[in-house]
C-alpha cells in the first residue's frame, strides 16, 4: 500500500515538474525554434505595410501568459464585469445607454451574430461594394451565407468617397432593415451624421464595423460612431473574439425587443464566450491601453506618417483613391502605373517589404486585384516617422520601376525575372540599413 502511494506520489511529482517548470528541451527544439527564429528576423529586419498585421503591446503579450491562463471559469463573473467596465469607459460610456456582447469569433462572425440577433435572418441590409472599399463578406450582392438581402451602396468615382445621395434613393427604394457602415479599404472618416439621418428617415437599424479604427476614434482622432449608430462591432484578429455594442434606448424603441436575448439588466457578457480568463483579461487590458495618453501619442503619430506617406505618393504623380486618407489606410491604384497589386508585392517580398494587394473601383479582375493596400501602424510602433517614412515611399517608388520593365510576362517568367534584376540586391541593402535604425524593443506604448 505504501509503496503503491509513494508511485502514485512520484507520478503527481513529475506531472508538476512537467507543465510548471521551465523545460529547456522544449523550449529550445530545433524545427519549431528555426520557424520563431525566421519570423522574428523577418519582422526585425522588414517593413510591413499589411493592414491588421499590428503589434500587440508588451502589457498585451504578457497577458497572453499569466496565472489566468490556468482556468476557465473561476471568478469569471468578476472578470466579465471587469471587462465590460473597462469597454464603456474606453468609449466614454454608460451602462445604462449601452448593452456589451463578447464574442470568441472572427470578425465577419461578429458582425452576421449582431445582425441576427436584431432583425433576424431573410432582412434587407445595405453595406458598401467590396470593389469601392467595403468588407470582405458584406461587400457583395449575393452573400456566401444567405442569411440576408444585401443591397449595396458605392463611392463616387471621382471623389472616392461614400456617394451619399445615390445612398440615400437606394435606401428609400430598397427599405432595408439595417444600413452597416464598414470598410475594409476605405481611407476615409464616415459621415456618421449623414447615414443617421437617412436610417431615422427610413426607421433603420444604423450599424458600424470600428475594428480598423476604434484606436483612432478613442483618440478623439475619427468621429465617434457611438453618437449616431444602434450597434457597433468591434473585432480582434489577435484573440479571435469581438465586441458587440446595443445602444439599449434604440434597439428596444425600433425593435421593441424587450424579451430578445441582447437585452439583459445585468449588461452580462453572454456564456457563449468559452475561452481562458486571460482572452477577458487581454480585452480588459486593450480597452485601458488605448486611453492612455501614451497611445493617444501614438493614434497621433499614425494619422501623420499615413498623410505623410500619401503626400509623398501623390508628389510622385500616383493615383490615391479619394487622393488621401483621413484614417492609417492608404489606397493606392495602380492602374496609371502599368501594373497590378500582385506584381508589386512579388517584387517587394524580394526587398523584405511586405504589401497586400487590393481591388479597386472598376478593376477588372477578382483575382489580380489592380491596387495596393497600406497600413501604417505596424512602421508606427517601430517608431518610424512622418520624415523617415517618405523614405519607405521612396523605396516602394523603386520597386515600381522594376516591376514596370516586366509588367507583360507570364506570372512564372515574371517571377524569375525580378529575382535576377540588377536592381533588387541594392534597394534589398538600402531597405535593411534603413530599418537596422528602428527596433521593436526600443518602442512600447
Amino acid at each position: 500500500m505504501i509503496t503503491q502511494y509513494i508511485k502514485i506520489q512520484n507520478l503527481f511529482n513529475s506531472i508538476q515538474k512537467f507543465f510548471f517548470s521551465f523545460n529547456y528541451d522544449l523550449m529550445h527544439d530545433p524545427e519549431l525554434n528555426n520557424f520563431l527564429k525566421e519570423n522574428q528576423k523577418k519582422q526585425k529586419n522588414g517593413i510591413n505595410l499589411i493592414p491588421n498585421d499590428n503589434y500587440p503591446s508588451t502589457t498585451i503579450l504578457t497577458r497572453l501568459n499569466n496565472i489566468l491562463s490556468h482556468s476557465i471559469n473561476s471568478n469569471i463573473s468578476s472578470l466579465e464585469n471587469i471587462t465590460i467596465k473597462k469597454c464603456l469607459n474606453a468609449f466614454n460610456l454608460h451602462e445604462r445607454d449601452w448593452y456589451i456582447n463578447i464574442k470568441e469569433n472572427s470578425q465577419s462572425n461578429i458582425n452576421i451574430s449582431a445582425i441576427l440577433s436584431t432583425i433576424g435572418k431573410n432582412s434587407k441590409i445595405m453595406s458598401l461594394n467590396y470593389y469601392h472599399g467595403g468588407d470582405n463578406i458584406f461587400g457583395f450582392e449575393h452573400l456566401n451565407h444567405n442569411f440576408f438581402n444585401n443591397k449595396l451602396y458605392e463611392i463616387e468615382p471621382q471623389m472616392g468617397i461614400i456617394d451619399m445621395e445615390k445612398l440615400y434613393n437606394k435606401a428609400i427604394e430598397f427599405k432595408p432593415n439595417l444600413i452597416f457602415i464598414c470598410g475594409n479599404s476605405y481611407p476615409r472618416d464616415w459621415d456618421y451624421e449623414k447615414f443617421k439621418y437617412i436610417s431615422n428617415k427610413i426607421n433603420c437599424l444604423l450599424m458600424c464595423d470600428m475594428s480598423l479604427n476604434y484606436g483612432l476614434i478613442c483618440s478623439n482622432l475619427l468621429k465617434n460612431p457611438f453618437n449616431y449608430c444602434d450597434i457597433i462591432t468591434m473585432g480582434s484578429n489577435l484573440l479571435k473574439s469581438g465586441i458587440i455594442f446595443y445602444n439599449k434606448k434604440t434597439i428596444s424603441k425600433i425593435l421593441n425587443y424587450k424579451n430578445n436575448k441582447i437585452i439583459n439588466n445585468k449588461n452580462k457578457i453572454h456564456k457563449n464566450f468559452s475561452s481562458y480568463n486571460n482572452i477577458l483579461s487581454i480585452i480588459a487590458n486593450q480597452m485601458i491601453e488605448i486611453k492612455s495618453s501614451n497611445y493617444i501619442n501614438f493614434s497621433k503619430q499614425i494619422k501623420k506618417n499615413s498623410k505623410s506617406l500619401s503626400k509623398y505618393l501623390l508628389n510622385e504623380g500616383n493615383r490615391l483613391s479619394s487622393n488621401g486618407t483621413d484614417t492609417h489606410l492608404i489606397l493606392w491604384d495602380l492602374k496609371p502605373l502599368g501594373i497590378n497589386g500582385n506584381q508589386l508585392k512579388k517584387t517587394m517580398e524580394l526587398v523584405n517589404i511586405d504589401l497586400k494587394e487590393k481591388s479597386i473601383v472598376n478593376d477588372s479582375d477578382y483575382n489580380n486585384p489592380e491596387g495596393i493596400l497600406i497600413n501604417v501602424y505596424n512602421v508606427t510602433y517601430k517608431g518610424i516617422k512622418k520624415n523617415d517614412i517618405r523614405v519607405i515611399g521612396n523605396f516602394l517608388m523603386r520597386g515600381v520601376k522594376i516591376t514596370q520593365k516586366y509588367y507583360n510576362f507570364k506570372e512564372e517568367t515574371f517571377q524569375k525575372l525580378i529575382e535576377n534584376d540588377n536592381e533588387i540586391p541594392f534597394l534589398k541593402r538600402d531597405v535593411m540599413d534603413f530599418v537596422k535604425k528602428f527596433t521593436i524593443d526600443d518602442v512600447k506604448y
